[in-house]
């Protein structure tokens, strides 16, 4: 057994996605009994687990079990890892997520590569990456922007429906605001109609449309009356009625599209989110990102080892939901503002991709995993 634990640690790598109490596989000894110890053959193995479950007082965790098998532990963001060692008890790793160029919107990907940056995340980014960012060409990004989003409105209204099995219409001269993601309660959809009324005018001053869709978990009851909640909300506001559109049946064809959209909003609670990805493939596309400080989009705090104070995206920030809520409608209608302008949307656009395309680069990831399972031969 000590030898096969020593192979098995030497092979492993155990990456914590996520710190929700809903996604913590937990079994019994009575589980364990009836599934598990039956089939191992190695008694001393066998003693060994069971152990452990009466260790932890007759459960035991999947991810605790993980752990020490594992030769490695790594979290998916650097503010991720400070928080599960605060959750485990032990150190880990960083390896942020990244993303696939697939998620990429064909002309922008083009673009990338005149440049001479090439795929920017299957390449390596050149060093001077942030110069050739520069040669940039303000109407020529909006020639591409706004193809992106005739193809998402024509996507939308003629093959999907909105919550009432309508399609889905909005004008191709709207600003166009994601909210799209996996619907759980730290994530906060309901951060965006906390006051409906001032919502409402914001969208309306400013000639937007929100685009809201996302699945929660099957046995998520709570989070699905939430749901129900905010599009009620919705519902009894004419405006929001008119400029909000919940897209049923979320899925990766109908994100393909979403470089149509201007702004992609992240409200989770800070410290509560992972990774989160759906704001790499919006920052690749040339949305502007307004989002707490969590997850993956805090990375851009911690480089070369010294946290830095300054945002290069629209930061919501606020220690309670109301403060939060109120910064969260502020910078949208700043980002209105910058999207109206297009010489200070193109330096926003730029200043996001500084700051984040080394970040949200699969191959990075991959580099870095390969590197953490390899590092005695490196």
């Amino acid at each position: 057994m000590d030898k096969a634990l020593t192979k098995v640690r030497n092979q492993t790598i155990f990456t914590n996605h996520t710190l929700s109490p809903a996604a913590e596989p937990i079994w019994t000894m009575a589980q364990m009994d009836r599934y598990v110890f039956n089939n191992i053959k190695n008694i001393k193995f066998r003693l060994w687990l069971s152990d452990m479950v009466k260790k932890e007082g007759g459960i035991i965790k999947l991810s605790n079990l993980a752990l020490k098998i594992a030769g490695h532990s790594n979290a998916v963001s650097k503010l991720h890892a400070i928080k599960a060692k605060d959750s485990y008890g032990i150190a880990f790793k960083s390896i942020t997520n990244g993303i696939s160029n697939r998620w990429i919107y064909p002309e922008l990907l083009n673009i990338y590569r005149q440049l001479g940056i090439g795929d920017p995340i299957i390449d390596l980014l050149p060093p001077d990456y942030k110069n050739k960012l520069s040669l940039l060409k303000t109407a020529h990004m909006q020639e591409i922007k706004q193809r992106a989003k005739e193809d998402l409105c024509n996507y939308l209204l003629s093959d999907r429906q909105d919550q009432y099995g309508k399609p889905v219409v909005i004008p191709e001269d709207a600003k166009i605001i994601l909210w799209t993601r996996r619907f759980t309660s730290y994530k906060r959809p309901e951060l965006l109609f906390s006051n409906p009324s001032l919502l409402a005018g914001i969208l309306e001053k400013n000639h937007m449309h929100i685009i809201l869709s996302g699945k929660a978990h099957q046995k998520d009851d709570d989070i699905k009356l939430l749901l129900q909640h905010i599009l009620h909300v919705v519902d009894e506001n004419k405006i929001l009625k008119k400029r909000v559109h919940f897209v049923v049946n979320y899925n990766w064809q109908l994100s393909r599209y979403f470089a149509g959209a201007d702004i992609i909003l992240n409200t989770p609670i800070p410290g509560w989110e992972a990774c989160g990805t759906s704001w790499e493939k919006a920052i690749a596309n040339w949305l502007l990102l307004c989002s707490t400080r969590d997850g993956g989009v805090a990375d851009v705090f911690f480089i070369d080892n010294k946290y830095k104070t300054s945002s290069p995206f629209f930061e919501i920030k606020g220690i309670n939901d109301e403060k939060a809520a109120q910064s969260l409608y502020m910078n949208l209608d700043l980002m209105a503002k910058v999207i109206d302008d297009p010489h200070q949307w193109r330096k926003t656009v730029i200043k996001q991709l500084t700051a984040f395309l080394p970040i949200i680069s699969g191959t990075r990831m991959m580099i870095e995993y390969l590197k953490m399972r390899f590092e005695k031969n490196i």
